[in-house]
């Protein structure tokens, strides 16, 4: 992998910090890290790909609009998300496959997360020349 993921608390909310070499892996250490607090992921298995696309004005927002799309995948479509790979990150346009099953198997989900906040919200280069976000759930 060529990110990493680092979960912070904050309140009554629970955030991470994601390092990657390249946006794209950005966006999937996001995805894979909120995934990781809301799901068992040794309960799901792989048989299924859904494809998930956001749009957003502002790179910030945009990883936001992302997130939450695989989030009502998981919370509202009941899909049973395990991976994700992302294939195109444009200024204001991203398209990934999530790989997983199409239900949730029972007592999978660990934390039940409401939403993708703006508070703290952040995305950008790093000196070293990789990228990284800072992305806060409301619990």
């Amino acid at each position: 992998m060529a990110f990493s993921v680092e979960r912070i608390d904050h309140d009554a909310d629970i955030g991470i910090i994601v390092r990657a070499e390249n946006i794209e892996e950005l966006f999937r250490g996001a995805a894979l890290g909120m995934l990781e607090i809301l799901i068992d992921t040794a309960k799901i298995e792989s048989r299924t790909i859904r494809i998930v696309s956001a749009k957003g004005k502002k790179t910030e927002l945009l990883l936001l609009n992302f997130l939450s799309e695989i989030l009502d995948l998981v919370l509202y479509d009941g899909f049973a998300a395990l991976d994700v790979q992302v294939g195109e990150v444009s200024e204001n346009f991203v398209v990934a496959e999530v790989a997983g099953q199409r239900t949730l198997p029972e007592n999978a989900i660990i934390r039940e997360i409401k939403g993708v906040t703006y508070h703290m919200l952040s995305v950008g280069e790093t000196v070293e020349g990789g990228f990284e976000a800072r992305v806060i759930f409301d619990l």
